[in-house]
């Protein structure tokens, strides 16, 4: 048969006068800003997750402090990276409400630094007992087995760069 690799698109509703600044903000990005609409959804999915936390608990924008804050990310199952990304999502949006007049106080100030460092540090050399244990994992049975086998040997052995492999 024939399999389908979508996942199903859940809509993201914003609610009352908070999700219309959401709206509002979203489209401001989109027509001012000029962002991709990949930023845009990202953006929208976070967004949406702290209007629908707000209206769930009954707070307004008056109401959020760091408290309120740290209840929403512990309602979420957030990895790192989207803790991150949620951060900066919120931050923006209520940067946005005070420079255009449209909250009296600044609740960027509530959202904390974390601890997200982007890009993580590969290792650029490694050990021969771990390009053994390496080498000794590779399954060499079947064709793709021994393809990859033999692609990693070019890179232990003889150096290879990827693109050199590639171009092999």
């Amino acid at each position: 048969g024939e399999f389908e690799f979508r996942t199903p698109r859940v809509e993201k509703k914003f609610v009352g006068e908070l999700g219309e600044l959401m709206k509002d903000y979203l489209e401001y990005l989109r027509d001012s800003v000029g962002l991709s609409e990949n930023t845009i959804s990202n953006k929208q999915r976070y967004l949406a997750a702290f209007n629908n936390y707000l209206d769930a608990n009954s707070l307004r924008l008056t109401d959020v402090d760091f408290d309120v804050i740290a209840r929403f990310y512990e309602s979420q199952s957030y990895s790192l990276p989207s803790i991150h990304n949620c951060n900066c999502s919120l931050k923006l949006f209520f940067r946005y409400l005070f420079d255009n007049s449209l909250s009296e106080h600044d609740h960027s100030v509530f959202i904390l630094r974390d601890a997200y460092r982007g890009h993580r540090n590969v290792p650029t050399t490694y050990r021969e007992d771990e390009i053994q244990t390496m080498l000794l994992s590779v399954e060499r049975a079947s064709a793709i087995g021994k393809r990859d086998y033999v692609i990693l040997l070019l890179a232990a052995e003889y150096g290879w760069r990827s693109s050199d492999i590639v171009n092999f």
